[in-house]
Order: structure tokens, then sequence, then C-alpha cells
């Protein structure tokens, strides 16, 4: 029975001796970036394409040879890409040491401030004229109300 999970223990054990490479979407309010690791794979057996608003990174080879046997290896990284960023300014390079790096410069916009500026139309015509005071003196309300001091002449009542 021993014999049989040797093999697999022996696998076991190498692969914790190395150091797993993260996928490290990053950056900071000012840069967008991702740093994956691509170091089993050549750069001919990567593909890098923007579809809609989505970074999708593609790397496959067909079976190898390797130390324990023949392997094959494929994947498919989609990210979503902030709106802040534009496509057009995403920059792809491939480092010495198998980390592809996807970064571009973030275009945070000012907020806007919500100001208009009013053209004053005058209209040569008093508001307040004398028919619309008397008009305004004749009814019930106007005269249940008192009209503040000094301004008798306007239309509108004071509030008590």
């Amino acid at each position: 029975m021993d014999d049989l999970l040797t093999p697999a223990m022996l696998v076991l054990q190498n692969m914790s001796h190395q150091q797993p490479r993260k996928i490290i979407p990053k950056g900071d309010d000012n840069h967008f970036e991702v740093k994956l690791d691509v170091q089993q794979f050549t750069p001919e057996e990567l593909t890098v394409k923007m579809v809609d608003n989505f970074m999708v990174i593609e790397g496959k080879h067909e079976e190898k040879q390797d130390e324990h046997g023949f392997i094959s290896r494929q994947f498919v990284r989609r990210y979503a890409i902030p709106e802040d960023v534009k496509q057009d300014e995403i920059t792809c390079n491939l480092s010495s040491d198998g980390v592809l790096i996807l970064s571009a410069p973030r275009h945070i916009e000012q907020p806007k401030t919500k100001e208009r500026s009013l053209t004053i139309n005058f209209t040569g015509q008093p508001a307040v004229t004398a028919t619309t005071v008397s008009n305004n003196k004749n009814s019930s309300e106007q005269q249940d109300k008192p009209v503040a001091k000094g301004h008798e002449g306007c239309a509108e009542p004071m509030n008590a």
C-alpha cells in the first residue's frame, strides 16, 4: 500500500518546496495593474485581448514532457477593466522571470460643479400695480391679517 502512495507523496513534497506565485490585481488611485505568473508558457502560447469591458488572458500549450512525465496546461483569466481606465492605454509586458504585467493610468475626473448663470431679463414693468394692491386690500383674508409697518403698499400680508 505504501508503494502506491510514495510517488504522490514525492510530488506533494516537491510542490510544497516551490513558492506559488500569486495573481495580483492591484493599483492605486492613479494606476491600474494586473500581474500574472505565466512562467510555464512561452510568449507564443499566450494571448491577451479586450472583449467589451474585460481583459481576457489565455495561455495554452500542448502536451510536453517534464521531470514527472507529460503535461498539458491551459488557463483563461478575465478581468473587468475599471471605468476610469482607457482600453487603448493598457500596456502588456512579459518579464524575463515569466510575469505578465498589464497596466494603465487611471483617469479620475474631478466632479463638475453644477453651477449655471441665469440671464436677468428687464421687463420694464412694475411687479406690483395699484390695481393689485387695491384688489388685495378688498379681500376678506387681507382684512384679517395685519400688514407689516412700512409695507402697507405691498401685496402680501404679514404672517402672524
